[in-house]
């Protein structure tokens, strides 16, 4: 089976954060990792926060979109909990592939 392209998230960056766990509504962050770079305009592509209850947050500000990086705005509209940040990426014609970060993220 050949090695197929994967996003694959790995350092989260995020300005006045400890930890670089904690999400500030409308605050920026940087995600640095391989096969990032996503089509913005393809609505199943992009960068998503998922809540505990599986509610997922397409990230509609990104700044930066590179194959190793990218920055954008949390939402203001996300409430406080758990999130799991996901890359998702269509390569040609083929099926969303799914990145996930690892280390869960959380709004206060």
């Amino acid at each position: 089976m050949p090695n197929r392209p994967m996003p694959q998230p790995g350092e989260c960056i995020i300005p006045n954060s400890a930890d670089n766990s904690t999400l500030v509504p409308g605050g920026g962050v940087k995600l640095r990792g391989h096969n990032l770079q996503f089509n913005e305009a393809d609505a199943e592509q992009g960068i998503f926060l998922v809540a505990d209850d599986q509610t997922r947050t397409r990230i509609e500000v990104v700044l930066h979109n590179t194959p190793r990086e990218l920055i954008f705005l949390v939402p203001n509209t996300l409430t406080s909990g758990e999130y799991t940040l996901e890359v998702r990426v269509r390569y040609g014609n083929d099926n969303i592939r799914t990145g996930i970060l690892e280390s869960p993220l959380n709004v206060p």
